[in-house]
């Protein structure tokens, strides 16, 4: 289901059983404004709010807690996580200005409360140790990372039911593990804050994602699977690009890791790993652990020395032995 805001004509036409109303008989209806697909609405209107919706009311109104923002730009997304410190911003604070106003109000605001915090507290480590562990600083550009419009099957496989924004570097330890749920098109909305036109999506998890359009008539639909824009995927075809990309790494991995004992173990250890002037790695990966492994490497043993390798190579090694030669 779509939802659209749209305004209605005057059906006292219709009471007398006319089925037209006499804007349509003058040719005066209005044009129906064409679905906005997910991705073009995100090309389109760069700047998406995370809203909190409040126990009274589900749904966006001027008291809607704004917890974060997201700005869409050449296929990447960029989190701007909104630290839990005064002073809080609302719907209702950032009609009046534009959205490069309003971001600019909310980071300047938000980055002098936590300095302000931190000099009242700058002998408390335990308020340090929680503005830390609670994220409570505004995220940069340039952790700005890839993502991808993975479109969903029904439980059937029969169509398109829903789509997922999501980062395809899972491991990123940058990402902001931007997850705004499974969209499907029954949780898109439109409404109107004061003279503000906003259309967004529910995420059932009593926030939504909302961006400022210029009237509330227009409707956004997920994707489908004749799109071409690169960053579209069907479910399946993103698992494989995943996994062929962690092929790849571990491919990268054990190469690299060849080349470390090629140069620096294979004197001793032989080329082959069944050693020479040292012992025999063959089955090193059943005799010690990966921990075990680098201790002998950092502290030697019998006529090895110690650090022969740095602590990166050494886990290199390590990880390479118990993994690629155990039985």
């Amino acid at each position: 289901m779509l939802i659209s805001i749209t305004a209605c004509g005057n059906n006292d036409s219709n009471e007398k059983g006319d089925n037209n109303t006499a804007e349509e008989k003058e040719g005066n209806t209005e044009e129906k404004n064409e679905p906005v697909v997910l991705s073009d609405a995100l090309d389109e209107y760069p700047i998406w709010y995370q809203v909190e919706f409040s126990s009274s009311a589900e749904e966006l109104t001027r008291d809607s807690s704004i917890e974060g923002f997201y700005i869409f730009k050449d296929n990447k997304v960029n989190g701007y996580s909104l630290p839990d410190i005064q002073p809080s911003f609302k719907i209702d604070d950032i009609v009046d200005m534009s959205d490069s106003e309003a971001l600019d109000k909310i980071i300047e605001d938000k980055k002098e409360s936590i300095e302000d915090e931190k000099n009242k507290n700058n002998e408390s480590n335990d308020f340090l140790a929680k503005l830390e562990e609670d994220n409570n600083t505004v995220k940069s550009m340039n952790t700005a990372e890839e993502y991808t419009l993975e479109l969903k099957y029904d439980d059937k496989g029969q169509y398109i039911e829903g789509e997922e924004i999501i980062n395809p570097d899972k491991s990123s330890t940058k990402s902001k593990n931007f997850y705004p749920g499974y969209i499907t098109d029954d949780v898109f909305f439109a409404t109107e804050i004061f003279d503000e036109s906003f259309v967004g999506f529910d995420t059932n998890y009593d926030e939504a994602f909302v961006t400022r359009v210029e009237d509330n008539s227009i409707e956004i639909t997920i994707d489908d699977e004749n799109n071409e824009k690169e960053n579209i995927v069907m479910e399946d075809e993103n698992k494989t690009e995943n996994n062929t990309n962690e092929e790849n790494e571990e491919e990268d991995s054990v190469e690299a890791s060849e080349e470390i004992y090629a140069e620096n173990c294979a004197t001793c250890h032989g080329d082959d790993l069944s050693g020479d002037f040292g012992p025999s790695l063959e089955t090193a990966g059943n005799d010690f652990s990966e921990e075990e492994i680098i201790d002998i490497i950092e502290d030697g043993k019998g006529d090895m020395p110690a650090e022969i390798l740095d602590s990166e190579e050494a886990e290199d090694i390590a990880k390479w032995l118990v993994e690629e030669h155990s039985s």
